[in-house]
């Protein structure tokens, strides 16, 4: 390109398209929220909303294994002791958790399960302790897991609240909040099995993360009679705002509920929320709780005679579980618990052990055959994909794949929007050497502006094909990456795109904080609308403009990417047969690995529930008998395939191009030197 031209498109970048277009999402759905307004209106609605949550959570077993309790040691101190132990809470899936007991209980007694949250240590950390200790000092039996990943239960050293150690379980169906519901409810079997624990009077604590674990737990189990969530309370809006932790991330809730609503499958049993008036966290805002929140599940309570069972209670302190908000929640069980109306609710001196004093297991660790996240996530994955079935014939493949289009673009992308008016407007035309360039812009769907940058051939032909290359950081980085110009020289049009959110419409609040992606996913699971899907969608819409344009080759247009550009290619031409030729480049290649998945991988990438209809091979198999390329497909570790490995992955597309006598359509490339080249020559015989 001459000079230092200008490759902006809209003058000023707007930093608002994605926040923008999240909001407008909510309150979407929530104008289509049930309306409760009588006794009979919710006893209708309570179940259906807890069927939706359930299904959110991913699918829970449908059969408890045996717990297998085994107690690995004890601690006694004045007044009560603390017991070492781990369970199953499904097969070879260990929970290690304390159990704190007072001593000379001579009836059973009220218990609680007491989650911790996000604190350093899990279920060691002193201040976690410290209300454990004084719920025993008070006559409590009290249970204290390790949330799956923390603790004793973190994956070699590393916590599954963060990046892909969280995400990575998404695609197979499972979320890491209903991984957590469950441990909670086998917690509460066992506390039921104890000599020592009343059945009938069993509670729930936690703050932060452990707030969320709690209201959840109690909005789903009936077995939680008084429930106590403590900063963990503030609105699904919040969220929006600002990052949080993949635990709190459940897929698709905001589509038929807010956090009010959930709280409220808790009435009428007593629900207690304690709110830090100085929480910085977006989604645990005080303004939310008071104006948004609470209002709404205590109209719920009143609606069912129970107004007297619900409180807020603020604490003028910041994030966490301080000695105000737990002297609150004593007063609370001991109110609904134990039935004294007026609790002496003082805390004595609390000295928590040395956090090592509490761990359950030795060196050694888990047991050799134990379970962790991503084990679990790549059987389920496996077991969903094994029901697939082999590669079919290929008349019955022909029938099958609309079935596939239809189950990614409905269940996995939650469909796309009705196609409305393009309003394209051209920006700028300039000529270079060898090619004009064309700035435009066309609407993807209402208020989501894609820039677009065109080069066309000087060169007089016409109608001539058109390749759409898609980069994670959007046009311009795709035309730094000279590619556009090599092709340009072959006689092809091409098209460079910020697809929503990169380039001129990345958001910039989020950008500088370094959660740009994760700020995307995040959002786009509590909506159900996968981000990828969003992105798929703004290339549709650009072919959609240039198939009608006499210039281009409606027959001969080609759609690459690399990274998560190469996924959004290659889900564009499985799902759009206008599309008749796609590179994908250095591209994940399958959800299928038992270990972790590298930090390489953006978020975007882990598509909720992907695999009970499709696997990445699967998707590519959709492309057949049409012209598919791969190059440098990459496994879970971020490592460039093998061939032999990347042969092994791609079996079920091989064989489907084969079924439809075009094995020679699909290509599966390795190596660096001269990889432009190969791809640019391969484009144009594909589109020859």
């Amino acid at each position: 390109m001459e000079g230092d031209y200008p490759l902006e498109v809209l003058g000023e970048p707007d930093g608002e398209v994605m926040p923008r277009y999240f909001r407008k999402l909510m309150k979407l759905f929530a104008s289509e929220f049930v309306r409760v307004k009588t006794k009979e209106d919710w006893d209708r609605h309570r179940e259906k909303l807890k069927s939706y949550l359930l299904l959110s959570l991913g699918e829970l077993p449908d059969k408890r294994t045996p717990l297998e309790p085994k107690i690995l040691g004890e601690i006694r101190r004045d007044g009560y002791l603390i017991r070492k132990l781990i369970f199953q809470s499904r097969p070879n899936l260990f929970v290690t958790a304390n159990l704190y007991l007072p001593i000379d209980l001579h009836a059973p007694a009220p218990a609680i399960l007491s989650v911790h949250g996000h604190f350093n240590g899990a279920k060691t950390n002193p201040i976690v302790q410290t209300r454990n200790i004084a719920l025993a000092k008070r006559g409590y039996v009290v249970l204290c897991l390790d949330s799956i990943g923390s603790g004793e239960r973190s994956y070699r050293g590393i916590t599954y609240h963060g990046r892909q150690l969280g995400a990575q379980v998404f695609p197979a169906g499972i979320t890491l909040q209903g991984m957590q519901v469950w441990d909670n409810m086998r917690a509460i079997d066992y506390l039921q099995s104890l000599d020592e624990v009343d059945p009938e009077r069993i509670g729930c604590t936690g703050a932060s993360g452990g707030g969320n674990q709690t209201y959840y737990l109690a909005a789903l189990d009936e077995r939680i009679k008084v429930a106590v969530p403590v900063c963990g309370v503030g609105s699904y809006e919040g969220y929006l705002n600002g990052p949080c932790c993949v635990c709190e991330m459940i897929p698709g809730v905001m589509r038929y509920a807010e956090q009010a609503d959930i709280l409220s499958l808790i009435a009428p049993r007593p629900l207690l929320i304690i709110s830090a008036v100085h929480d910085q966290a977006s989604h645990f805002r005080f303004k939310d709780v008071v104006e948004k929140t609470f209002p709404k599940v205590k109209e719920i309570y009143e609606l069912l005679g129970a107004g007297d069972r619900i409180e807020l209670y603020p604490v003028e302190s910041g994030h966490g579980y301080n000695r105000e908000m737990r002297q609150a929640m004593y007063a609370w069980f001991d109110r609904w618990l134990k039935g004294i109306q007026h609790p002496d609710p003082s805390e004595p001196q609390i000295t928590p052990e040395e956090p090592k004093m509490l761990l359950c297991l030795d060196d050694q660790g888990m047991p050799p055959n134990a379970e962790s996240l991503p084990s679990l996530a790549y059987k389920t994955a496996k077991i969903n994909i094994s029901k697939i079935g082999p590669p079919p014939n290929g008349s019955i493949w022909l029938r099958q794949r609309e079935l596939m289009r239809d189950q990614i673009i409905h269940e996995v992308f939650r469909g796309f929007p009705r196609r409305s008016r393009l309003n394209v407007r051209l920006v700028d035309r300039v000529s270079f050497e060898g090619y004009v360039l064309e700035k435009m812009t066309y609407n993807s769907e209402g208020g989501v502006i894609i820039p677009v940058l065109l080069l066309i051939p000087k060169r007089r032909r016409k109608p001539r094909p058109l390749v759409v290359q898609i980069h994670h950081e959007g046009k311009e980085a795709a035309f730094r990456s000279g590619l556009p110009e090599k092709l340009v020289e072959n006689g092809h049009i091409v098209m460079l795109l910020d697809q929503r959110g990169v380039g001129e419409t990345r958001w910039e609040k989020a950008e500088a904080v370094g959660v740009e992606d994760y700020q995307y996913f995040q959002n786009s699971t509590f909506l159900g609308k996968p981000y990828l899907g969003m992105c798929v969608w703004d290339v549709l819409r650009g072919i959609d403009y240039m198939v009608n344009q006499v210039r281009i080759d409606p027959n001969r247009i080609a759609c690459i990417g690399g990274g998560i550009g190469g996924l959004i290619a290659l889900f564009c031409a499985a799902l759009d047969e206008r599309i008749t030729a796609a590179a994908s480049l250095d591209m994940l290649g399958s959800f299928l690995y038992p270990d972790k998945f590298s930090d390489v991988f953006p978020m975007s990438v882990f598509l909720p529930n992907i695999t009970r209809h499709a696997d990445i091979p699967h998707v590519a198999s959709l492309c057949a008998p049409r012209p598919l390329l791969l190059m440098n497909p990459l496994n879970g570790s971020g490592a460039r395939m093998s061939e032999e490995e990347a042969e092994e992955i791609f079996f079920w597309t091989r064989e489907t191009y084969r079924s439809l006598e075009s094995q020679n359509n699909f290509k599966i490339w390795m190596g660096d030197d001269g990889r432009d080249e190969f791809l640019v020559r391969w484009i144009y015989r594909s589109l020859d």
